[in-house]
């Protein structure tokens, strides 16, 4: 029938033992102050409110069963003595090892705070929250069971609760305040229950925690500032957003780095992975600089790949872009010198500004036709990359003035120094033109793929590109002009020019000095001066029949020393001044029935002409036509002596014919 254990009830009694009734309701100030020798106190839940001091000097106490941890005892220093939460460390007896909580809705704020000698503790499923400062301090806890009840974890709940090893996360706990297991050094395991309903985990909630890897939920939409600082053995996080607006716009956040120059001093040297499992997009210096990263798993929702994204994650060796993803930010995957591939989707449209710079250890990239904007000095650096397919060159990229691949590597104008001399091969998948300067001086480029849209081949094109040895044209191919220098100097040993060209420009092949053989379809009507000159090696010139060329331009041919013979197409009217100069090897020269003039040194320095067969058509015949060409010993003439001596002929257009001397000694035959 007792209900209510007065003030100092039993103070300074030497109880080893005591049996509270469940009529009790409330246990007086002091009321078993000094008890020393009681060991075990189960307080029954019919008490509502116990008194200051109440097991005050109880040195022996090993355990206690608490009705509940809520307002009226508002912390266990309270009954032992402590006024103010600070000092319950001094009151609370270092014996005590375990409490079990029977009732209540929370476990209050402060309630165990500073009882570091609390071993373990046992919550009711009644509690449904755990307040700030709660177990703050409880260095000895080594276990606890938070129940499936519980919804709220406050701020500093377990603060430096230094022997906590592990702790599973109940799936209706919604919020894990600031701090709440900062400082719990040995915690190395912390697990979401299946269904969790978490939405907030608070600043610094885990820092200097030892967990090597953890899942957090995906219903989780913060994440406080350096919530996971200090865990230098975490291994891999699966993260349910980076960015993707809300404030925590990088990695580093989360591990305290103010901003993203600082990421690389929060984020653990010992972090490897990361999955992330939600957003719509990895934000702004979402993993700058985390150079300890090896691998990253994107969810197919992403759709978005911020600027300086990847920033400096030097040792990401792998990484696959979700199909969804439409754009690659500016410096994106900037200094990723691991990876060695990376494959972009196929509905990209845009790709920035340094996106892939210095990923050096990149040897193919495919950049898909969906892309129709590609930033200055995209693939920079790249000193290992060895083909690349391109959707276009110049043209739509940045306006008309960034219309030179080198662009891509980060040159302003047509600079060769900034294109890798590891780069052999490249694929065009579409455009209309690839532009002047376009390939200028790549000289470690060994082959070229063309597609069928691309219809002009601008001045200066290939300038220079040494090692170009293939250029491939698409089945259907719609070019129809090549510009002048267009491949100059370049390395190609054959070309079957598109049977759509008109115009082949100034020099166009000026210097090739690998070409064999060059087809010239019936389609071309102009091809410029010097367009085949020096091409030391051209043994076959074939002109497609129908050809509609009228003019063979000055020089055309000059200095071709391997070119044994040559058809000329029956359109043909003129040959200009010095068109076979020089071409010391040609043997015969089929001229067409309507030529009607030859221009001077047309023919000049062509030592092996032994004969050469004149249409009655020509009218003149200039200075040097036929200049030391010292074996010419028969000119025939298919006209009338009388239409041969009308023939404009200028004072030496046989100079040294058939012999080494000033006038030559061949002879004339008329077939007429």
């Amino acid at each position: 029938t007792v209900v209510c254990i007065g003030k100092n009830a039993f103070y300074d009694i030497e109880l080893t033992s005591i049996e509270i009734p469940t009529s009790v309701t409330s246990i007086g100030e002091g009321a078993f102050r000094g008890c020393c020798e009681l060991k075990y106190i189960d307080i029954p839940t019919s008490v509502t409110s116990i008194g200051l001091s109440a097991f005050s000097g109880c040195s022996s106490l090993e355990s206690i069963t608490l009705p509940s941890a809520e307002e009226g005892a508002f912390y266990l220093g309270y009954i032992f003595g402590a006024l103010e939460h600070a000092y319950t460390d001094s009151y609370v007896p270092s014996s005590l090892k375990h409490v079990t909580i029977t009732g209540g809705a929370s476990i209050d704020e402060y309630a165990f705070y500073g009882c570091s000698g609390l071993a373990s503790i046992e919550i009711p499923q009644s509690i449904t929250s755990i307040g700030s400062n709660a177990f703050y301090g409880c260095s000895g806890l080594t276990n606890i069971n938070i129940p499936t009840s519980v919804t709220n974890i406050g701020y500093y709940a377990f603060q430096e609760c230094r022997e906590l090893t592990s702790i599973e996360i109940p799936a209706n706990v919604i919020i894990i305040g600031n701090s709440a297991f900062y400082g719990c050094t040995r915690l190395a395991n912390v697990t979401f229950e299946e269904g969790s309903q978490l939405t907030t985990i608070g600043e610094y909630a885990f820092y200097s925690s030892r967990i090597t890897s953890i899942e957090i939920p995906t219903n989780v939409t913060s994440i406080g500032i350096g919530a996971f600082s200090g865990c230098s053995s975490l291994e891999s996080i699966t993260i349910p957003f980076v960015g993707d607006g809300n404030v925590q716009m990088y990695l580093g956040y989360i591990f305290g780095a103010p901003s993203y120059s600082y990421n690389e001093h929060c984020v653990p040297d010992s972090l490897r992975r990361v999955t992330v499992t939600g957003g719509t997009s990895i934000g702004y210096c979402a993993f700058y600089d985390c150079s300890g990263l090896t691998s990253i798993e994107i969810p197919s929702s992403i759709t978005t790949i911020g600027d300086y994204a990847f920033k400096g994650c030097s040792r990401l060796a792998n990484i696959e872009i979700p199909a969804n993803v439409t754009s690659i930010g500016a410096c994106a995957f900037y200094g990723c010198s691991g990876l060695t591939s990376i494959e972009i989707p196929t509905i990209v449209t845009s790709i920035g500004t340094e996106a892939f710079y210095g990923c050096s250890g990149l040897t193919s990239i495919e950049i898909p036709a969906s892309v129709t904007s590609i930033g200055k000095g995209a693939l920079g650096a790249c000193s290992s990359l060895e083909s690349i397919t391109i959707p276009f060159v110049g043209a739509t990229n940045d306006g008309a003035s960034n219309t030179h691949f080198g662009y891509i590597f980060g040159a302003w104008s047509y600079d060769d120094d900034y294109v890798p001399a590891s780069l052999k091969s490249v694929t065009i998948t579409g455009g209309t033109s690839i532009d002047r300067y376009a390939f200028y001086g790549c000289s470690s480029l060994t082959s070229i793929e063309i597609p069928t849209s691309i219809t002009s081949i601008g001045n200066y094109a290939f300038y220079a590109c040494s090692g170009l040895a293939t250029v491939t044209f698409e089945e259907g191919s719609q070019l129809t002009s090549i510009g002048e220098y267009a491949f100059y100097a370049s390395g190609i040993t054959n070309i079957n020019i598109p049977i759509n060209v008109t115009s082949i420009g100034f020099m166009a092949f000026y210097y090739c000095t690998a070409l064999e053989s060059v087809e010239i379809p019936a389609s071309v009507t102009s091809i410029g001066r010097y367009a085949f000159i020096d091409c030391s090696n051209l043994k076959s010139v074939i002109f497609a029949e129908g050809s509609q060329l009228t003019t063979l331009s000055p020089c055309m041919f000059s200095d071709c020393s391997n070119l044994t013979s040559i058809v000329l197409p029956a359109s043909i009217t003129t040959i200009g001044e010095s068109v076979f100069s020089g071409c010391s090897r040609l043997k015969s020269v089929e001229i067409p029935e309507n030529l009607r003039s030859i221009g001077e040194y047309a023919f000049s320095g062509c030592i092996r002409l032994e004969s050469i067969e004149l249409p009655a058509s020509v009218t003149s015949i200039d200075n040097y036509a036929f200049n030391r060409c010292n074996n010419l010993e028969i000119i025939s003439y298919l006209g009338t002596e009388a239409q041969w001596k009308a023939i404009v002929k200028d004072t030496d257009w046989d100079s040294k014919a058939g012999s080494s001397t000033s006038k030559g000694t061949y002879t004339v035959v008329f077939n007429s």
